[in-house]
């Protein structure tokens, strides 16, 4: 017999083949090798992958006596074909286009986008004429940072909430009913214009607040979760949430001018009750357009889990987004006193808020579609947090550049500090969807969930950590102090986040290195094993591999054999084997030793 192997004078395009075909399953035949079966204990483990040998044909048809040689697959399925694989490979890695996106996913874009831009109105039209209404009514200023507060805080305990809800009640109906709340909670918090009491007014503000962010938390959860399920399969992912982050900054950008707007022409009522009737409005419209995203409720993987939360990569992660989340709330109750030294009027405040925001809002589908293109986009949240950090030094200016204070350095800080948050927070969420993936959790609308609730909490913690800090150090030490120490945990972080992806890097090619040793030692392993040529009692040739070490030959009844078979398949005079749907197998029950094929087994 021919064996297609290196020992055996085989070409040596591959190393090494060796031919292996399983024992007659007849009770008759009783020359099985106790070697066989710890063969199939190794393919087992995966120390085998199977491959046809150079002039056996993938698949051929039950002709001459020999049985249909396909690659068996979990669940009884044919390896795909060659073409099959060649246009998965070429979609796979065509690069993602808002221009080619489907009818679904333009839908989905569409609905995110228009609820990411009127939510943010929602947060962002109050801070002109608050605080005015606070002090008239009477109530302390502490009240008016409270209110602001309380929204990010709640956000922050109910994502994780609204996480676990999502997969038993679905991310559209989240959604959607997130929206209601919110909508409905803005047109409320205008009807406290009638409420004059200090106390009655503290309370009611608190209570719709939260209740606001109760309903921010639930469709903030659930747009992530739907951008993940959409767009995840076409690689979009980055590059949709850079998109989202342009609608959430311009939200931020028209939202304080049109509060002031709407303010002056009707009065404290007017601006919620616009806006918190544009957020009802689109209640319908995602009912209509926002494609129903179809889950199964399963038990959740908690190994899985588990190994999620114990990876180092996702605390760093979060912590950058709190960072970032902080950076960009620390400006709130700080930028605008250290402004008034230029004599600007309200105007060019305002008008410099809108710069930090638009800088934002122009870039970050820049930096998406630079997430997207990019292998590593951990290096990016690095860049990003260095840039940040050097733009914060500037606009103080740090008492230690001892640069002068003029207003075209606050100007260009600004504008800087706008493009490198965003450079920053754009690739957090597809890095902890990646992370997410490496745990091994199942591809779903749960695990979506999960993440969306991770990143929101992490965010909203810097949004309630960001202004009391900033608050706090601008009272006691003044802005260039205050931009200082927001400078140095930009800093701090990127360099954390630096020595961490060196380490890592360097674990994971030890292991790549180790893992390649033990690969050599198999090949080693199996290039020592040999093949011999039996006949049972009834004349039938039968092929058994061993180790060439071997001295001593133990037999046992072919039915020992059965436990390490997966499965049989049975053709028309022909009898197949699979050992753990790993091993080509192909048994002759009636053809002379001459006549039986070669299938080869690889590694």
């Amino acid at each position: 017999m021919q064996y297609d192997s290196p020992m055996d004078g085989g070409d040596d395009v591959w190393e090494p083949r060796t031919s292996w075909v399983l024992p007659s399953l007849h009770r008759n035949s009783r020359r099985v090798m106790s070697d066989v079966g710890r063969a199939a204990r190794y393919a087992s483990g995966g120390m085998f992958r199977p491959q046809m040998a150079g002039n056996v044909q993938r698949r051929t048809s039950w002709n001459e006596g020999f049985g249909r040689r396909t690659r068996s697959m979990p669940g009884g399925m044919e390896a795909p074909s060659s073409s099959s694989v060649e246009s998965s490979t070429n979609s796979s890695e065509e690069a993602f286009s808002l221009l080619r996106m489907n009818r679904d996913e333009k839908k989905t874009l569409l609905c995110l986008a228009v609820v990411d831009l009127f939510s943010y109105l929602c947060m962002s039209i109050m801070a002109p004429f608050f605080p005015a209404k606070v002090e008239a009514v009477g109530a302390s200023q502490t009240v008016s940072g409270g209110v602001f507060a309380v929204y990010a805080l709640t956000v922050f305990i109910s994502s994780p909430i609204f996480a676990k809800l999502v997969p038993v009640v679905g991310a559209k109906f989240t959604f959607v009913a997130g929206i209601f709340v919110a909508g409905s909670c803005n047109i409320l918090f205008g009807l406290l214009e009638d409420v004059n009491d200090p106390f009655t007014f503290t309370i009611l503000a608190f209570i719709i607040r939260i209740v606001e962010g109760a309903g921010a938390g639930a469709f903030c959860t659930a747009s992530f979760t739907i951008l993940a399920y959409e767009f995840s399969e076409s690689g979009g992912v980055a590059v949709v949430f850079g998109t989202l982050e342009a609608f959430v900054g311009l939200g931020m950008t028209i939202g304080p001018a049109l509060g002031g707007a709407l303010f002056t022409l009707g009065g404290f009522k007017l601006p919620f009750f616009v806006v918190g009737s544009m957020m009802l409005l689109t209640v319908p419209l995602n009912i209509w357009l926002l494609p129903t995203q179809r889950h199964v409720v399963t038990k959740p993987k908690k190994g899985s889990q588990s190994k999620f939360f114990k990876n180092p990569s996702v605390y760093v992660v979060c912590f950058t987004i709190l960072v970032i989340a902080s950076v960009w709330g620390f400006l709130d109750p700080t930028l605008q006193p250290h402004l008034l030294q230029f004599n600007l009027s309200s105007a060019m405040v305002g008008l410099l808020f809108l710069l930090l925001s638009a800088t934002y809002a122009i870039s970050s589908p820049i930096w998406g579609w630079l997430a997207e293109k990019a292998e590593d986009t951990d290096i990016l949240m690095v860049v990003g947090l260095i840039i940040s950090g050097g733009a914060l030094l500037c606009l103080g200016p740090s008492p230690f550049l001892q640069l002068p204070e003029v207003l075209w350095l606050n100007i260009v800080s600004l504008a800087v500090l706008g493009s490198s948050i965003s450079l920053a927070l754009i690739p957090t969420f597809e890095s902890l969807l990646s992370t997410a993936e490496q745990a091994g959790m199942a591809d779903n609308i749960g695990t979506y969930a999960l993440v969306s609730g991770v990143w929101g909490s992490a965010y909203s913690l810097g949004e309630v950590v960001g202004p009391a800090l900033g608050g706090f150090l601008d009272e006691l030490y003044g802005f260039p102090i205050c931009s200082t120490v927001m400078s140095a945990i930009c800093l701090v972080t990127a360099v954390l986040f630096g020595v961490y992806l060196i380490v890592d890097r360097f674990m994971d090619q030890l292991e790549k290195r180790r893992n390649a040793a033990a690969h050599l030692a198999r090949k080693a392993a199996i290039a020592s094993w040999r093949v011999e040529t039996y006949r049972t009692r009834d004349g039938m040739a039968r092929n058994l591999m061993y180790p060439a070490s071997s001295q001593q030959r133990a037999y046992d009844e072919t039915a020992s054999l059965t436990g390490s078979l997966q499965g049989y398949g049975y053709g028309t005079d022909s009898r197949a084997a699979v050992i753990d749907a790993s091993v080509y197998v192909n048994i002759p029950t009636e053809r002379e030793e001459e006549d039986i094929p070669s299938i080869a087994v690889s590694v």
